[in-house]
C-alpha cells in the first residue's frame, strides 16, 4: 500500500509573507510530494521513502579514515554564479526530508540549500550497515565537512541545526570557524553539561567511545525498549500521549514531538512506523544509532571535561539565533543535568558567555510550541530564519538580561512537610513513608499501593531528598490542593516532579496527591 503525503507548500503565499524582505522571488519547480510506502521491496530508506528534492550520494571520510556513504540534497533556484549557501542539519532519529518547507522557502529567496543525512540516519543509513555504530558526532562532522569542502566546493555557509543537529552545528563551528557564516539553533542540544557518572553508573564514560560492548552494558536496556515499540506506541508518543500502564487507556504525556498534527508530522510518524516491519536490518541500525547518540551527545558536554562544547561555546564568532518552544519537553534534560529552567539554566548562561565575549546572540522562545519548531509553526519560523539570514529585524526577541531566578520558597509548613518526608524516606521506614501519601493518590495510572510498591523497590538507592521548586500554586478549583513543579535531588540523581503533581492539605497534615492522571 502506497500513501502519498502531500505538503501544504508555502509558495503561493511567499510573496505576501516576505513582501518586506525586498528580495527577488525565485520559482521552485522541481519539488516532489513526500511519500512513504508501507510495503515495498529492497532498502526501506532508498526505495520506500521519498524526499522533497532529488537525493545524491557521495563517499566521505571521517577522522578515523572510515568511508561513509552520505546522502544529500543540493538545490539552487537562483541565477548567481556564487550564491550564499545554507546547510540544514537534522536532529537525532530524523533526516533531511523533514526540512521540505524550509528548503522551499530558502530556495525562493535565492539561497543554495544543502541538506545531508548524517551517517546512519535516513538515506545515509543503508550504505553504511557495515560501519560501526560507535561513530561519534565528531566523526560525522568530519565526514560532512569532507562532503561540503571537497565534493560540493562549499567554502563558507550558514548552518541551521535542529535538536542534536544544533549541538552538531555548535561543534562544527568550533572545529571549522572559517567555514561558518551564521548559525541558527532550533531547540538545540549542547547547551547544558552532564556529569559522567549518574546514580553510580558511568553513563558517559570514555570506555564506551569505541567499545560497543561497554556501551551496551549501560544503554542496552534503553535500546531494547526502543526496539520493541509498536506503531501505536510511536503514534502516541509523537503526539504527547501514552497508555495507562494498568487500564490501557490513552492519557496525556509530558513528552512528545509534535504539538500540531500536519502532513509533515504524519510523514515523520509513518516513516518511523513502517520501518519496523519493512527492513529489520535497517531498523536495527536505526534504533542502535538513535540510542547511541544519547551517549554521543552527552560525552561532548561532560562537566568534568575542560574542553566540553558548553565551556567553549563563547569561542564562536558567527552571529547566532537561538530558538526554543515555550513547551519544550526535553531541554533541560533534568534527569542528566539536574537543571530545571530553560530560560534561567540553559539560555541565560550561554547568552552571557557569548555576550561577554562580544557575540550577543538573538533569542526567541515561541509560545505554544514544542521541540519541532519548524513543523509546529512553519510559516513563522521560516520567516524568522529568512530575516535573520538577511540581517533584518525579528519580532518577539527575548530580553535575556531581564531573566529572574525561577526558584521559589513554599510556605514554611510545606517545607517542613518535605523535610519530614525526607527523614522517612532516608530511614527506609515503609509505614512512615506511606503516611505521607493521600488515600486517593494517583500518579500516571498508579494508585497509592501500586506506586508505593515501585517506590519501595527503588528506595535502597535514595540517600537524600532535596526539593527545588519553580512553582507552588493553589488549584483554582480546589482550595486545599496545590500544584508543585520542580525537581528533587535524591543524592545520586535528580528527577523532576511529574507534570501536574499535587500536594493536598488535610486535617492530618500535608500529603502527596500525585498528578491525578488515571
Amino acid at each position: 500500500m502506497r500513501r502519498s503525503i502531500k505538503l501544504h507548500l508555502l509558495s503561493l503565499s511567499l510573496f505576501t509573507l516576505f513582501a518586506g524582505c525586498g528580495t527577488t522571488q525565485y520559482p521552485v519547480n522541481n519539488m516532489q510530494a513526500l511519500t512513504v510506502t508501507q510495503q515495498c521491496e529492497g532498502s526501506y530508506w532508498k526505495d520506500c521513502v521519498t524526499y522533497p528534492f532529488p537525493v545524491h550520494y557521495a563517499q566521505a571520510k571521517d577522522s578515523t579514515g572510515i568511508q561513509w556513504e552520505v546522502a544529500y540534497m543540493d538545490e539552487y533556484a537562483g541565477d548567481k554564479p556564487s550564491p550564499e549557501t545554507v546547510v540544514l542539519i537534522h536532529g537525532k532519529g530524523v533526516y533531511g526530508g523533514y526540512f521540505a518547507d524550509l528548503m522551499n522557502v530558502l530556495l525562493t529567496q535565492g539561497y543554495r540549500v544543502i541538506v545531508p543525512d548524517l551517517p546512519n540516519y535516513g538515506k545515509s543509513l543503508p550504505g553504511n550497515l557495515d560501519n560501526p555504530i560507535t561513530r561519534s558526532l565528531d566523526d560525522t562532522r568530519t565526514a560532512i565537512h569532507d562532503l561540503l569542502a571537497n565534493t560540493l566546493n562549499v567554502n563558507k555557509a550558514s548552518f541551521l541545526g535542529h535538536s542534536m543537529g544544533g549541538q552538531w552545528v555548535i561543534g562544527y563551528a568550533l572545529a571549522y570557524p572559517e567555514q561558518v557564516d551564521k548559525i541558527i539553533l532550533e531547540a538545540s542540544g549542547g547547551m547544558e553539561e552532564f556529569p559522567t557518572n549518574i546514580a553510580g553508573l558511568s553513563f558517559f564514560g570514555d570506555e564506551q567511545q569505541i567499545s560497543y560492548e561497554n556501551w551496551a552494558k549501560i544503554w542496552g536496556s534503553t535500546l531494547k525498549k526502543e526496539q520493541v515499540k509498536t506503531a501505536e506506541d510511536v503514534e502516541l508518543f509523537n503526539y504527547f500521549k501514552a497508555k495507562n500502564p494498568e487500564s490501557g487507556e490513552v492519557m496525556d504525556s509530558p513528552a512528545g514531538y509534535f504539538i500540531n498534527k500536519t502532513p509533515m508530522t504524519e510523514y515523520i510518524t509513518q516513516n518511523r512506523q513502517h520501518m519496523i516491519e519493512n527492513s529489520p536490518e535497517e531498523y536495527r541500525a536505526y534504533t542502535e544509532t538513535y540510542i547511541r547518540d544519547i551517549y554521543s551527545m552527552g560525552v561532548e558536554v561532560r562537566i568534568e571535561d575542560p574542553q566540553s562544547l558548553v565551556k567553549k561555546i563563547d569561542q564562536i564568532k558567527a552571529p547566532i539565533l537561538i530558538t526554543y518552544g515555550e513547551k519544550e519537553p526535553f531541554i533541560p534534560t533534568t534527569i542528566f543535568s539536574g537543571q530545571q529552567s530553560l530560560r534561567w539554566d540553559i539560555i541565560k548562561p550561554v547568552y552571557e558567555k557569548l555576550s561577554n565575549n562580544g557575540n550577543e546572540p538573538t533569542v526567541i522562545i515561541y509560545p505554544n510550541v514544542g521541540h519541532f519548531i519548524h513543523t509546529d509553526i512553519p510559516e513563522r519560523f521560516n520567516q524568522d530564519v529568512v530575516k535573520f539570514l538577511a540581517g533584518e529585524r525579528i519580532s518577539g526577541i527575548e530580553k535575556v538580561s531581564n531573566y529572574k531566578p525561577p526558584i521559589i520558597l513554599p510556605p514554611e509548613e510545606v517545607t517542613a512537610f518535605f523535610n519530614k518526608f525526607k527523614h522517612a524516606l532516608v530511614s527506609k521506614h515503609k509505614t512512615n513513608i506511606a503516611n505521607f501519601y493521600a488515600e486517593n493518590f494517583i500518579e500516571n495510572g498508579y494508585d497509592k499501593p501500586a506506586f508505593l510498591e515501585i517506590l519501595y523497590s527503588q528506595m535502597a538507592s535514595v540517600n537524600d531528598y532535596k526539593v527545588s521548586l519553580i512553582k507552588f500554586e493553589q488549584d483554582p478549583n480546589k482550595s486545599d490542593e496545590y500544584f508543585v513543579e520542580g525537581m528533587v535531588n535524591l543524592g545520586n540523581i535528580s528527577v523532576p516532579f511529574s507534570q501536574g503533581s499535587k500536594v493536598i492539605k488535610t486535617a492530618d497534615g500535608w500529603k502527596w496527591l500525585g498528578n491525578r492522571k488515571s
